[in-house]
């Protein structure tokens, strides 16, 4: 009986032990680095940081041009797992160790220069690089097209990335561009602090972009998908290239992985989980998003989600001569259950890998799809600006949720809205009473409405000034046009205080409204009338 409870006692000692080794910090032996120059640009919303010089340099650089912001993603992160409880942490720990062990030496000195210069800790930033690998995010969309399928034979390479948290992170993109030692160029659209790839494309001409796809057989002792993903944009020329990396690399869990490829003039999906892998190809076009189509799929009510959002890119896709334009268009799609543009939708990007230009779209909107993809020209490791596609025209719909939660909270200042509403306005025609009502009604919606006043009295200075020319006007040839300007003021005039909850505003213009001679609208402004008389 001692020998059992002697054994027993041993036996909860090592666990003990061995919970502690988990919990222990990591560390990680670095050198002083020299190399300490960075560049930092800004289009939009988006920042560019351009690092160069070997993998401690990067890091190094990293770390001290986004301090502030990886100290924001740790918050965030904090704030994502506070409701871990020990058996999930213990768990967490081992798999962080596991994943950190077999990483190679280089991207271990990178992330712990990335620790050394924003001074956060390793255990962090690894976590950061690992976080997909530990919880399996689901929900993004690929779809490619070339030969006949585009104007001049070219590879378009559409990518939504989609994303859980998604109020911590959405705003959080940085499109990083390494110049690394000996290694291709590439361009890496992610998140501070995180050295990995789910977006790019490098100077060979590969574009890539990834979506999990849970599989049965996931593994922990393989290298992180990201760092993965960055290996094949660091040494890969073709189609070939990438798939030695990935055959020849003890890989994790379960992902679908679409490269677009310049040499090989042509796109194609790899389906691959710790065990087996597969290559897809098609002619002239390839969805894929979140499921499998020859491995195993895991069991999972997201099935039905995913395989949607495929058939509909590929239906909308499977043309002859589309464009860029088109490709941005079906990122953009947001109707009906399980639209290709969602919320949490982080970042879309467009690759023309033939031509080495790039569009890309993030954090002007939790559905970056819906704000504004800026062109780009990457040659010779720098970034030439080339224009702008701008947002959609009800974008401000899809921004007035999280405006107002962040106005709420205190994360964002009044001039922070403004701002977002400037840009919007910034290349747009307002002087239709339409679009000035949904400006209103926007900063009526997150709490603004003295700044809406502005606009309600562009409203009715436009309403005052096609009254007078209404009534000068009447045998005239713009008689009809001044009319409908005139009516649809009063409309907008109706609606607006209608929400705003001013009745007696809202009975004086539609009024008006129903007092113009054949109005052919009296029977908005008869409707509008009897729902407010009754309050």
């Amino acid at each position: 009986m001692k020998k059992i409870a002697l054994s027993i006692s041993f036996v909860i000692l090592l666990i003990l032990v061995y919970i502690g080794y988990l919990f222990l910090p990591i560390n990680y032996t670095v050198d002083k680095i020299q190399n300490k120059n960075f560049k930092i640009e800004k289009y939009g919303n988006i920042k560019v940081v351009y690092l160069s010089g070997n993998y401690e340099e990067i890091g190094y650089q990293h770390g001290l041009a986004l301090k502030d912001d990886i100290h924001s993603m740790e918050l965030k992160l904090k704030n994502i797992m506070k409701d871990t409880n020990f058996f999930e942490n213990i768990a967490i720990r081992y798999t962080l160790k596991s994943y950190f062990k077999n990483i190679p030496v280089k991207y271990k000195k990178e992330m712990a220069e990335i620790s050394k210069a924003s001074k956060v800790s390793l255990d962090t930033i690894i976590l950061l690089n690992v976080y997909d690998e530990i919880y399996n995010l689901y929900g993004c969309t690929n779809a490619a097209i070339w030969g006949k399928n585009t104007e001049n034979g070219e590879i378009i390479h559409g990518r939504n990335l989609d994303y859980m948290y998604v109020e911590s992170i959405w705003d959080s993109n940085v499109l990083f561009v390494y110049d690394i030692k000996d290694e291709n160029g590439f361009l890496s659209l992610n998140f501070p602090g995180i050295i990995g790839v789910l977006t790019g494309t490098n100077d060979k001409g590969i574009s890539l972009g990834s979506m999990t796809s849970e599989s049965v057989n996931e593994s922990s002792s393989g290298i992180p998908t990201g760092i993965l993903y960055r290996m094949i944009l660091e040494k890969s020329n073709n189609v070939d290239d990438v798939e030695k990396i990935l055959r020849s690399t003890k890989r994790t869990i379960g992902n679908n992985l679409m490269i677009g490829s310049k040499k090989d003039k042509k796109a194609v999906v790899f389906e691959f989980d710790s065990k087996y892998l597969e290559k897809i190809e098609n002619d002239n076009i390839i969805t894929s998003t979140n499921h499998f189509t020859k491995l195993k799929n895991k069991k999972l009510d997201y099935l039905k989600d995913t395989k949607t959002r495929k058939e509909e890119a590929y239906s909308k896709l499977n043309h002859e001569k589309l464009s860029a334009k088109d490709m941005i268009d079906v990122l953009r799609f947001r109707e009906g259950d399980n639209p290709i543009c969602k919320w949490g939708t982080v970042q879309s990007v467009v690759f023309l890998p033939t031509s080495s230009q790039i569009y890309v779209a993030a954090n002007d909107s939790p559905y970056a799809p819906t704000g504004r993809y800026f062109k780009f020209k990457y040659e010779n490791n720098q970034l030439s600006y080339l224009k702008t596609v701008d947002y959609i025209d009800d974008y401000l719909d899809y921004i007035s949720y999280i405006s107002k939660e962040n106005l709420k909270s205190g994360k964002w200042k009044k001039e922070k809205i403004l701002s977002i509403l400037n840009s919007f306005l910034k290349y747009k025609d307002i002087k239709n009473v339409w679009k000035k009502q949904d400006i209103i009604f926007y900063l009526d919606d997150v709490g603004l409405k003295n700044e809406a006043q502005k606009y309600i009295k562009d409203v009715i200075d436009y309403m005052n000034d096609n009254k007078i020319k209404y009534e000068n006007s009447k045998n005239k040839k713009d008689y009809s046009e001044v009319k409908e300007n005139y009516i649809y003021s009063l409309m907008v005039l109706t609606q607006v205080y209608n929400e705003r909850k001013e009745y007696e505003k809202v009975r004086k213009y539609a009024n008006i409204g129903l007092n113009i001679e054949n109005s052919y609208e009296d029977e908005f402004f008869k409707s509008i009338l009897t729902s407010t008389n009754k309050k």
